[in-house]
């Protein structure tokens, strides 16, 4: 079983009772910002606009206290003609010093819409690279951390990857606890703009959906405890939480998740095949809804993509003579090829191919097998990981 988690970054946060509760109060407000940012556009239907604004209005009865909130709320008030609490909206945005309203966005005006799009220029790359060899409560695995660190190695190559060194944070066995993990997400949320591109690789053990009384997949971490549902639930990464995070809450329009662990396709999509390049690598049964959620409501040209080892109901194989896993070893392999300069569609479809045709060979006698799964915008399938950053 696969997934894997990078080197260190540690924060400890302590919140008054008091706090932790105004944190949770507002939480579905910064949330309903975040909707509103990837949703709203000029053809936004009426009907839309007004079940949005009925939303808006509860958010802020629980948490007044979001400028930008306010000042969308403004702005919805104003698409529907209601003049009265558009105003009342306004004042209070100023009041509270809304950036959104002095930066004069408006997600209505047909031209700011079209300059949103996503540049052709990528700003800055950001990676978290994550391997896990050792588990507190889990058998340990043998390559996820040379899969990591040469994962991370290939990013931070200015022959390949072209990430600045310093933009790779790495997280590795001990150091890839669920606090840590979340709060190197964290860190990279904080630092990405719009027009950056954000990479996340994970090896470790998967969690297949028939561990969860709910059907759902989780990734271990070093920490994760598995003695019920409960504990495994409150200790490790679901896949699907993972997803909702790198979809709702990164700046970031283009964002790569890649997932070297058993069970990884519940990252992927379900109600369709999932298509490579050429062909389908599965039916609909053998995915879970996640990817739909990375799709779901995206930004006009936003680039995402979810790249995993294998299917929801098949295992991720190591190969011992490599000291990788399948799936890395030949996701390594194309990366290289041309510097790097290769699409993600292409890398996928030889990455496929080859790690079927491996596992294949080598368990045949056991009839095992394991197909890499895809799913992305269109601009995602494109995105080229190699690219270099315009600030460099």
């Amino acid at each position: 079983m696969r997934l894997a988690l990078g080197s260190a970054v540690l924060l400890v946060s302590c919140l008054t009772p008091l706090r932790a509760q105004m944190i949770d109060r507002c939480s579905p407000g910064w949330s309903m910002l975040n909707q509103l940012r990837e949703q709203l556009t000029p053809d936004t239907p009426k009907d839309t606009l007004e079940l949005l604004q009925v939303s808006i209005v509860k958010r802020l009865e629980n948490c007044r206290g979001i400028p930008d909130l306010w000042y969308y709320r403004a702005l919805v008030g104003e698409r529907l003609h209601d003049v009265k609490d558009a105003a009342y909206a306004r004042k209070q945005a100023t009041a509270l010093g809304s950036e959104a309203q002095i930066a004069k966005i408006n997600p209505f005006d047909a031209a700011q819409a079209a300059a949103a799009k996503l540049s052709r220029t990528i700003g800055e790359k950001y990676a978290l690279v994550v391997g896990i060899n050792e588990f507190q409560h889990a058998a340990p695995l043998h390559f996820a951390v040379n899969d990591a660190q040469s994962m991370a190695d290939l990013l931070s190559d200015p022959q390949v990857g072209r990430f600045r060194r310093s933009n790779v944070l790495c997280l590795l066995n001990q150091a890839a606890t669920l606090q840590g993990v979340k709060t190197a997400i964290g860190e990279i949320r904080a630092r990405a703009n719009e027009g950056d591109l954000i990479v996340i690789y994970i090896a470790s053990h998967g969690s297949p959906r028939a561990d969860d009384p709910n059907g759902v997949s989780y990734v271990l971490m070093h920490d994760t405890k598995r003695d019920n549902a409960a504990d495994l639930y409150a200790t490790s990464l679901q896949m699907i939480d993972l997803v909702d995070i790198l979809r709702r809450d990164v700046r970031a329009k283009r964002v790569a998740l890649i997932l070297d662990t058993c069970f990884s396709g519940d990252a992927t999509a379900s109600g369709a095949h999932v298509y490579t390049a050429s062909k389908a690598v599965g039916p609909a049964t053998d995915f879970s809804v996640a990817a739909d959620r990375f799709e779901d409501r995206a930004p006009d040209g936003a680039a995402r993509i979810v790249i995993s080892a294998s299917r929801a109901d098949e295992q991720s194989q190591e190969d011992s003579d490599a000291g990788h896993g399948y799936f890395t070893r030949y996701l390594l392999e194309a990366l290289r090829e041309k510097g790097g300069a290769n699409p993600l569609r292409g890398i996928f479809q030889a990455v496929h191919d080859r790690t079927m045709q491996a596992v294949r060979d080598r368990y045949a006698s056991f009839g095992l097998t394991q197909t890499p799964t895809l799913r992305g915008t269109p601009a995602g399938l494109d995105l080229v990981l190699g690219a270099a950053p315009s600030a460099q």
